[in-house]
């Protein structure tokens, strides 16, 4: 096993996944665990939640934004099996479910230490801002896991629907088994954690953008109640931030444009941008590996016809995304993220790729308000949001000589009430376009940072992916597969198994 530091010993007591070589480890338990007796141990231990990996390298090739492109040869296990839709247990690398999996109850684990620290420390002077913050990264994690391992919330069925352990407290034996809670007691807890650390943190109002801060608490919020479907508070929470919401959307349109692709990539995921809400970091090995030289990824092909063409907004312009083909007849990329090379041991050559990503935008938070909109039947203010949004991601746009309308809009997806199938029926058939334009504009926006696989599955999308020389494979609306199977040395401990 790997880094048998604390805070992945903290991650493998939470939730008791271990391998055979864990067991000898855990068998041991630790006397020289460091005492966290101050606001800044603390603080120094919750900076720690946020260095993990991404899920790019395994949302990303399960979703609609990927296909063969003829690279039989390319074999890369966490990108064959995601593009599948297999169950992965075998990679443990960060870039993998089960690595995402350990990542995020490591962060979780964290936050669980620094709120049992936090407990002892009462009377500190502003330590309620670090609880605020420790509750939202419990809550936030919590809430990828979900998304990820269990249905989409469906307030119909999510009281028996299987969701994930919700952890909360620090543990202190090696092989404690836990229970999935249901989705809808996992959504709850969520919502509470959410909510209390929200409050807390509105204190702290100069927190940098790569922790939790009051907007990205908000941030969340936006996202949390979208998939939960509380129009109102989607509309709300993202209000509160969205002061001036055209000083902070990601300009492709212009400022990006006029940068070219090398100079995109040290400003994408930078604390300063405007747009970037809050920006992580974590082991990425995979991501570039995934986008430039995988079998599985956004083919030519699949970018100039059905991704990037005009046809595919309702204004009919160019898309201002840029894109770079690193071989001929290869694999387009978006470019976002660098990596950067961290030693481990420099003498030896050794170490680990890391890369800054986002997390949260603004550019999310006004398309889930948009969406909001819609589904409240406010089309005009749904309509305003999608014209500022195209503003900035449109070659040439000007909403006053070319308007946003209905009938643009509807043209452009006549058939949105047949693609998407959420749990919660449409209203009319431009409730449904309009929910569609803002899904598909996300898709281009978040193109390679797996957002869409979340779409996929909250609005019970067919997804069909091709396969050179063989039958495509098709991932149906209700597909079992949409949910990743819980890790096998997770079932090991009791856990109960998808059904797949």
């Amino acid at each position: 096993m790997k880094n048998k530091n604390l805070l992945y010993t903290l991650a493998v007591l939470a939730i008791c996944i271990t391998g055979s070589g864990c067991k000898k480890y855990l068998s041991e338990m630790p006397d020289n665990r460091t005492t966290i007796n101050s606001k800044e141990k603390v603080d120094k231990l919750l900076a720690g939640a946020y260095d993990g990996p991404a899920h790019f390298a395994f949302t990303e090739p399960m979703s609609d934004n990927v296909l063969d492109g003829g690279k039989v040869t390319a074999f890369d296990q966490v990108n064959d099996f995601s593009y599948r839709w297999k169950t992965n247990d075998i990679d443990e690398d960060g870039s993998s479910p089960i690595g995402y999996w350990l990542a995020c109850y490591k962060s979780i684990a964290v936050a669980n230490q620094a709120l049992a620290s936090i407990e002892k420390l009462q009377g500190t002077a502003d330590i309620s801002a670090s609880k605020g913050e420790a509750l939202l990264i419990r809550a936030y994690y919590h809430f990828m896991l979900v998304n990820l391992w269990a249905k989409h919330y469906n307030p119909a069925t999510a009281a028996t629907d299987l969701g994930v352990p919700y952890v909360q407290e620090v543990e202190d034996e090696p092989f404690k088994r836990y229970k999935r809670a249901s989705v809808q007691e996992v959504y709850d807890l969520i919502e509470r954690d959410l909510l209390e650390g929200m409050a807390l943190i509105q204190t702290n109002t100069t927190a940098p953008k790569f922790k939790f801060s009051p907007e990205a608490a908000k941030a969340f919020a936006s996202r949390f109640y979208l998939y939960k479907g509380d129009w109102d508070k989607v509309i709300q929470y993202s209000s509160d931030i969205l002061k001036n919401p055209a000083t902070l959307l990601r300009d492709w349109a212009v400022k990006y444009r006029a940068l070219g692709s090398d100079n995109v990539l040290p400003l994408y995921s930078s604390t300063e941008e405007p747009a970037n809400v809050m920006v992580a970091s974590g082991n990425c090995s995979q991501y570039w590996y995934f986008c430039i030289f995988n079998r599985f990824s956004l083919s030519l092909r699949l970018g100039q016809t059905v991704i990037l063409p005009a046809t595919t907004n309702p204004l009919g312009l160019s898309w201002a995304y840029g894109y770079v083909q690193y071989e001929v007849g290869g694999n387009i990329v978006i470019r976002k993220f660098r990596n950067n090379f961290v030693y481990t041991n420099a003498e030896a050559g050794v170490g680990n790729d890391y890369m800054a990503y986002v997390a949260l935008t603004y550019d999310e938070v006004l398309m889930n308000r948009a969406e909001a909109y819609a589904m409240k039947g406010d089309n005009a203010n749904a309509i305003a949001d999608l014209t500022l949004l195209y503003t900035k991601k449109l070659v040439n746009y000007n909403p006053a000589t070319r308007p946003l309308t209905e009938a643009r809009i509807l043209t452009t997806y006549p058939n949105a009430k047949t693609l998407l199938t959420p749990s919660y029926p449409f209203a009319s058939d431009i409730q449904a376009s309009l929910v569609q334009a803002v899904s598909e504009l996300k898709r281009r926006e978040f193109t390679f940072e797996g957002m869409r696989w979340f779409d996929n599955r909250r609005f019970n999308m067919e997804v069909t992916h091709t396969l050179t020389g063989l039958q495509n494979i098709v991932l149906t609306k209700n597909d079992p597969r949409k949910q990743l199977q819980i890790p096998q040395v997770a079932l090991e401990f009791g856990l109960e198994p998808n059904n797949r």
